[in-house]
């Protein structure tokens, strides 16, 4: 599978963006650009041709579209299909393969919390890294800012262009972040931090507890509690809560259910304490955040 890395040193250069939506049929016109497409495919499935190569793109399912390589739709949509694109270039791509592109350090990053001391910090995090196709994360920060870039975009106040420039860069760094995870070699599976954050992940809609936590994980609950602290920096009720928000914060821009809904779905058993905490480390309501990333640039064709 082809890939495009370069060096975040030299950003990026925002063009355009948008979000397509198409009730039933769409077929994507044939073109040959001279710069990037970036998709992600928020519901349906796009049908689309690439260097020779048919693509069937899903819902959480992204494509890279190259400069000077055609590309079209093979086959018209059925039903509903709508998805996130944004035109770019890049200063100094490089062109790799999965097989000629490695990662010879561990990468160890939380996608549902902030930048903590356990995230290593390495050349990588300086380096713009997009497969060709693929499937997001299924707690994805990157279609977050994504769907913030389409809003700063369709504002189109003065000096738009230039915050878009940063947005787009922002978003890239993150999404390359995402995408090097999987590519990079797993840490210590004996690291019990790495195996309690993993936990955590697959668990977080339960009613976790701590000392259900010191048993699973065979601790006494005062030891856990101090040695997640002691690498993450977090205390685990933080940590969790901060994973429960970055999730609630990507159901609230990219789905229409009610903000009840999403937070039973992010493990919160209290509707109060969801808006308390959410205004409390997010610094708004969690309808005024919604709110705040409805504006997007539409096309239907």
């Amino acid at each position: 599978m082809l890939m495009i890395t370069s060096d975040a040193e030299s950003p990026a250069g925002f063009i355009s963006c948008g979000n397509l939506v198409n009730e039933n049929g769409f077929t994507h016109v044939c073109r040959n650009l001279d710069c990037y497409v970036l998709i992600f495919v928020q519901k349906g499935c796009l049908y689309i041709r690439q260097d020779e190569k048919n693509y069937e793109v899903k819902e959480n399912e992204f494509i890279l579209l190259f400069p000077n390589m055609t590309h079209y739709g093979y086959k018209p949509s059925s039903g509903y299909l709508s998805y996130y694109w944004v035109h770019f270039s890049f200063p100094h791509p490089r062109l790799s393969t999965e097989r000629s592109f490695s990662i010879n350090q561990p990468f160890s990053h939380s996608l549902n919390a902030p930048l903590s001391p356990y995230h290593e910090i390495s050349a990588k995090d300086e380096l713009y890294f997009i497969p060709a196709y693929g499937t997001l994360p299924s707690v994805c920060r990157s279609s977050l800012l994504f769907a913030q870039l389409l809003d700063t975009y369709k504002r189109g106040k003065y000096a738009s262009i230039v915050h878009c420039h940063y947005a787009l860069n922002s978003f890239l760094l993150e999404f390359s972040e995402e995408m090097l995870s999987k590519y990079a070699p797993k840490s210590n599976p004996d690291d019990p931090i790495e195996n309690i954050i993993e936990w955590i992940r697959r668990h977080y809609r339960e009613n976790l507890k701590i000392s259900q936590m010191a048993e699973r994980f065979n601790y006494n609950p005062d030891y856990l509690s101090a040695l997640f602290k002691k690498h993450t920096g977090y205390s685990l009720l933080l940590y969790i809560n901060l994973m429960r928000l970055n999730i609630a914060k990507d159901m609230l821009v990219n789905t229409e259910l009610s903000i009840k809904s999403i937070s039973e779905d992010c493990g919160f058993r209290d509707e109060k304490y969801f808006f308390r905490i959410f205004k409390k480390y997010i610094g708004t309501t969690p309808n005024k955040y919604r709110l705040s990333f409805r504006l997007k640039y539409m096309n239907i064709k």
